[in-house]
């Protein structure tokens, strides 16, 4: 079935169809839809054996929340503690950040959807893949252990 769009020829009650207008924007809408994709700065290892992948993906994340608001003032967009179940060296390792904090690492089995130097991200109901690769980046199926510890952590302070 075709999509036809009909616009006016100038004269009162003149209509010509069109079968190009629904084409033209499918294309409009897939252009715009692939603008701001970009890649994934690099930035200096740390000693978790994450590598670079850690201020890579925080360089990211803060230009797409916009930056900081100051120094110690949470962003309104994101919650201050963030949980990752990240695929570090041999064996994956759940863990939180906040701030300038970081939780002792939790080791657990990796996703078979995880590939090295990789981490997935809670982000309220929705999990992240991240990657140096950012044509990886993407939505996930969130894995049983990275909930259990943001639900747990929320039960110890007794919120809902």
């Amino acid at each position: 079935m075709a999509v036809v769009h009909a616009r006016s020829t100038g004269e009162p009650g003149g209509v010509e169809a069109t079968p190009f207008g629904g084409a033209l924007c499918i294309m409009l809408l897939l252009v715009a839809a692939s603008c701001g994709r970009g890649s994934a700065a690099k930035g200096s290892s740390g000693d978790d054996g994450l590598g670079p992948l850690d201020a890579a993906l925080d360089e990211r994340a803060g230009a797409v929340s916009g930056g900081s608001s100051g120094p110690g003032v949470p962003s309104a967009r994101r919650p201050m503690r963030r949980y990752y179940l990240a695929y570090a060296g041999e064996h994956c390792q759940v863990f939180w950040e906040e701030a300038e904090r970081r939780s002792e690492p939790q080791v657990v089995a990796c996703p078979r959807e995880l590939e090295p130097g990789e981490r997935i991200r809670l982000s309220d109901r929705v999990c992240m893949r991240e990657s140096r690769d950012s044509s990886r980046d993407q939505p996930v199926r969130c894995p049983a252990k990275l909930i259990n510890r943001e639900k747990a952590d929320r039960d110890d302070a007794g919120l809902p």
